[in-house]
């Protein structure tokens, strides 16, 4: 399965919430199900750090100003 998530949240946040629950929650989705493939749409400029996970593909998008 292919799925694509829009990783917005990495915008503007460093820590905390939203992001702990993204960074816990998507490389554990991916070692449970081997057919999954999973691209986060995440902005240029992250300030905080992506979930990573063989997996996981980290497509940039630009960010409207």
């Amino acid at each position: 399965m292919n799925l694509i998530m829009d990783g917005c949240v990495y915008q503007g946040y460093q820590y905390g919430g939203i992001l702990r629950l993204f960074n816990e929650i998507i490389p554990r989705m991916c070692a449970l199900d081997e057919s999954l493939h999973l691209t986060l749409l995440a902005p240029g400029q992250n300030t905080s750090p992506l979930p990573a996970h063989p997996r996981i593909r980290h497509l940039p998008i630009p960010v409207r100003t």
